[in-house]
């Protein structure tokens, strides 16, 4: 598969990675602790990362909608609070 072994896919999920913990650590401190926004790039990242390496699993593919859906919530939430 094309995402094996490829540094753009080990970068993005870096890249998702930082981002997630930076979005759970950021709400912790504020004393949310329920980010599932954060949780959930975190657990891409990690999956992505496992793609990387050659795993890959069937829910794979589900955790792409919800994260497709997670970006167009966020989205829409960006454009409705202008």
């Amino acid at each position: 598969p094309f995402y094996q072994y490829n540094a753009a896919v080990l970068a993005l999920g870096v890249i998702v990675a930082i981002k997630g913990l930076w979005s759970y650590l950021t709400a912790a401190a504020g004393g949310f602790f329920f980010d599932i926004m954060g949780i959930m790039d975190i657990v891409a990242s990690l999956f992505i990362v496992v793609m990387f390496l050659g795993i890959s699993a069937f829910f794979f593919a589900y955790m792409g909608i919800l994260m497709l859906i997670k970006g167009l919530y966020s989205s829409v939430v960006g454009l409705v609070n202008r």
